[in-house]
């Protein structure tokens, strides 16, 4: 069952990368039957426990910043992380956000510094949180 999680992340961000880096927007109807699909796997796995819910925490902060700022933080990235937090628990959903991060913001530091790019100027997110979640696999997360 834990195979059959993993697998639907990665086509989930594999999808929602793509579309991220080419329209910098993620489709709602995209992400949104994530959520109850990654509830029901967990069910069929047996897996109701608090270690899974409790990362939907993550995710609602994200809505949250994006309520806040007003798209800053885009909608689309905060419904696909609690899509991610409805397959997988806490720890690796961190992780990989900890990485998308970290990523993201070596590259926005990039484009400032080396091609001096406008601090205004999107980025697409979603990639850094695929590449995150393939190193936090290949870590054993």
């Amino acid at each position: 069952m834990e195979l059959l999680q993993r697998t639907a992340v990665l086509i989930l961000l594999g999808y929602c990368s793509w579309t991220d880096f080419h329209t910098k927007r993620i489709s709602a109807w995209a992400v949104a039957p994530g959520i109850p699909a990654g509830i029901i796997l967990a069910g069929m796995g047996k897996n109701w426990t608090w270690d899974y819910f409790s990362g939907f925490g993550i995710g609602g902060v994200f809505l949250g910043l994006s309520v806040m700022t007003r798209g800053g933080v885009g909608m689309g990235d905060a419904l696909l992380l609690l899509g991610m937090n409805a397959f997988l628990s806490w720890e690796p959903t961190l992780l990989t956000l900890t990485i998308a991060l970290l990523g993201t913001a070596v590259y926005g530091s990039f484009l400032l510094a080396a091609c001096h790019r406008k601090r205004s100027e999107e980025v697409a997110f979603i990639p850094f949180l695929l590449g995150g979640y393939v190193l936090t696999l290949f870590l054993g997360g």
